[in-house]
Protein backbone atom coordinates (compact mmCIF):
# COMPACT_ATOMS: atom_id res chain seq x y z
CA UNK A 1 0.00 0.00 0.00
CA UNK A 2 1.30 3.47 -0.90
CA UNK A 3 0.90 6.11 1.80
CA UNK A 4 0.76 9.35 -0.18
CA UNK A 5 -1.60 11.64 1.71
CA UNK A 6 -4.37 13.44 -0.11
CA UNK A 7 -6.15 16.40 1.49
CA UNK A 8 -9.87 16.82 0.84
CA UNK A 9 -12.20 19.48 2.16
CA UNK A 10 -11.53 22.81 3.80
CA UNK A 11 -11.96 24.59 7.09
CA UNK A 12 -10.89 23.40 10.52
CA UNK A 13 -11.25 19.73 9.63
CA UNK A 14 -9.76 18.11 6.56
CA UNK A 15 -10.03 14.51 5.54
CA UNK A 16 -6.78 12.63 5.04
CA UNK A 17 -6.82 9.64 2.75
CA UNK A 18 -3.97 7.20 2.20
CA UNK A 19 -3.73 6.49 -1.49
CA UNK A 20 -4.56 2.91 -2.39
CA UNK A 21 -6.84 1.01 -4.68
CA UNK A 22 -10.32 1.47 -3.23
CA UNK A 23 -12.16 -1.63 -2.08
CA UNK A 24 -15.51 -1.95 -3.88
CA UNK A 25 -15.22 1.59 -5.22
CA UNK A 26 -14.79 3.28 -1.84
CA UNK A 27 -11.67 5.08 -0.61
CA UNK A 28 -10.71 4.92 3.05
CA UNK A 29 -11.01 8.38 4.66
CA UNK A 30 -10.92 9.77 8.16
CA UNK A 31 -11.22 13.22 9.74
CA UNK A 32 -8.34 14.91 11.52
CA UNK A 33 -8.27 18.26 13.29
CA UNK A 34 -5.39 20.70 12.91
CA UNK A 35 -4.22 19.75 16.40
CA UNK A 36 -4.10 16.04 15.50
CA UNK A 37 -2.16 16.74 12.30
CA UNK A 38 0.34 18.94 14.19
CA UNK A 39 0.78 16.29 16.89
CA UNK A 40 1.42 13.56 14.29
CA UNK A 41 3.87 15.82 12.40
CA UNK A 42 5.88 16.60 15.56
CA UNK A 43 5.82 12.96 16.72
CA UNK A 44 7.23 11.84 13.35
CA UNK A 45 10.25 14.13 13.62
CA UNK A 46 10.78 13.34 17.31
CA UNK A 47 10.89 9.61 16.46
CA UNK A 48 13.58 10.38 13.90
CA UNK A 49 15.92 12.05 16.41
CA UNK A 50 14.79 15.67 16.20
CA UNK A 51 14.19 17.76 19.31
CA UNK A 52 10.91 19.63 19.80
CA UNK A 53 11.41 23.20 21.04
CA UNK A 54 8.78 25.60 22.34
CA UNK A 55 7.49 28.19 19.88
CA UNK A 56 8.76 31.76 20.14
CA UNK A 57 7.20 34.98 18.89
CA UNK A 58 8.69 36.53 15.77
CA UNK A 59 8.34 40.02 17.24
CA UNK A 60 9.76 40.63 20.71
CA UNK A 61 7.36 42.21 23.20
CA UNK A 62 8.06 45.89 23.95
CA UNK A 63 10.54 46.26 21.06
CA UNK A 64 11.27 50.03 20.84
CA UNK A 65 12.58 49.73 17.26
CA UNK A 66 9.13 48.88 15.87
CA UNK A 67 6.88 51.60 14.51
CA UNK A 68 3.79 49.49 15.30
CA UNK A 69 2.99 45.90 16.21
Amino acid sequence: MDFKLSFWGSGAHRRLAPWRAPARGKAMMWRASGHEIRRAFLAYFERHGHRIVKSSPLVLPQDPTLLFA
